[in-house]
């Protein structure tokens, strides 16, 4: 009989490699932090940018989208993760030798971009104070590396397709994907990963550059006269009249004086790029100028008006305008991000996720630091992208603890084999 239970808890065992999530401790948690914290720190750029920042953010960004969810990896050979095999290559080595065991690469890509966010807001007033949830399951690659391409937004669109993208991918209403798009105050696009090149906000404060920081900046830097300009990757990107188009030039890229630039699904928060018919989702060619006054476009005698989008319509008092709404207040801002970032990582979640710095559960915890065992046969257990409010906490579940009686470890590993 002992021979068979071992048998069975070997088996139990061996699924468990794929199919239990790890749930770290508070020191796990914290140690994993000090690891992102130096990176974040020790590797700054021109005009003293923490090139991480916005790096680590992007990838949670892209490690969320597709059918594994939130899953710890990235297909570097979809051309939409141009440049992330930089922030992986950071990030990867650093699991390996310091996390892996404590966390999976999953939680550790997630715990980089929230890190990233309190980076991004450690000086400022409003700031960014969310900690992820903890017990995501790796997708099978033992690299990090996922075969599943999936389909990110694009540059070029307008705004009604960026919003069914994320109600699709996860639930956001078009505030949330007014929001979410507020993470482009952080970074820059590259030619050679996007085809697109500069920096969305430009500018700095107390020596800290606006790329670094998380704030309402980028809304109110799109206000204004912009006109489209031709990168020498044949996208169209928006520009200050006057300025020419921005390249990939080293020395000029290293500059403050770069001009700044918007994509078509950053002005589509203010206006419709569609008005006239027309737009180019492949370049991003808009058939309709933004040449602004007040908030108000004045048509030149080449091209007409774009229309104000939805999200700019109406007075800012009754929520309707909500371009101006985060326009008008960063504390207002900041708060909405950080509460639509977590949804973004955990609404496709269907492990349990544990909140390991909640004061009122964590420290009550006796599994902290365990392996959970997720039944895959189980009925109520579906595919990771099928059920994003799927019931994380149904009967079938049973927590495999340490115990002090080997027979009964086994004999609680059994019941689990067996009846789920």
């Amino acid at each position: 009989m002992m021979r068979m239970l071992l048998s069975l808890a070997s088996s139990l065992a061996l699924l468990c490699v794929v199919h239990c999530s790890l749930y770290p401790s508070q020191q796990d948690v914290l140690e994993a932090k000090v690891h992102l914290d130096t990176m974040i720190d020790n590797t700054i750029i021109n005009n003293n940018e923490k090139l991480l920042i916005a790096g680590f953010v992007r990838l949670a960004f892209h490690d969320c989208v597709g059918a594994g969810g939130c899953d710890g990896c990235i297909d570097h050979n979809n051309p939409s993760n141009g440049g992330l095999s930089f922030y992986t290559s950071k990030l990867n080595p650093v699991w390996e030798a310091h996390v892996k065991g404590k966390m999976s690469r999953a939680d550790f890509y997630m715990l980089a971009g929230y890190v990233a966010l309190q980076h991004a807001s450690d000086e400022l007033t409003d700031q960014f104070t969310a900690f992820p949830k903890f017990g995501r399951l790796d997708c099978p690659s033992t690299t990090g590396d996922e075969d599943i391409s999936a389909t990110f937004p694009k540059a070029t669109w307008n705004l009604p397709e960026a919003s069914d993208f994320f109600a699709d991918n996860f639930q956001f209403s078009v505030e949330e994907t007014v929001v979410i798009l507020g993470a482009h105050t952080l970074g820059r696009c590259r030619l050679a990963n996007s085809g697109f090149e500069g920096r969305w906000v430009k500018g700095s404060v107390n020596n800290i550059p606006q790329t670094d920081m998380l704030n309402n900046e980028y809304y109110k830097q799109i206000r204004g006269n912009w006109t489209q300009k031709q990168t020498s990757e044949g996208k169209w990107q928006w520009q200050r009249p006057g300025t020419t188009a921005n390249t990939d030039f080293e020395q000029l890229r290293n500059s403050k004086n770069q001009p700044n630039m918007f994509l078509n699904v950053d002005m589509a928060i203010a206006w419709d790029l569609d008005s006239n018919g027309g737009l180019d989702t492949d370049n991003g060619l808009a058939q309709c100028v933004v040449e602004v006054e007040k908030n108000q476009c004045i048509a030149t005698p080449s091209a007409p008006c774009c229309n104000k989008a939805d999200t700019n319509i109406g007075p800012v008092r009754q929520g309707n305008n909500l371009f101006l709404k985060y326009v008008n207040d960063n504390a207002v801002f900041v708060s909405k991000f950080s509460e639509v970032f977590v949804k973004m990582t955990e609404i496709r979640e269907v492990e349990e996720l544990q909140d390991v710095f909640n004061s009122n559960d964590a420290f009550e915890r006796k599994d902290e630091g365990k392996r959970v065992h997720h039944h895959p046969h189980h009925p109520q257990h579906h595919a990771r992208h099928d059920h994003p409010h799927h019931n994380r906490h149904h009967h079938g579940n049973r927590r495999i603890e340490d115990q002090d009686d080997e027979d009964e470890d086994i004999e609680e590993m059994l019941y689990d084999f067996l009846h789920n």
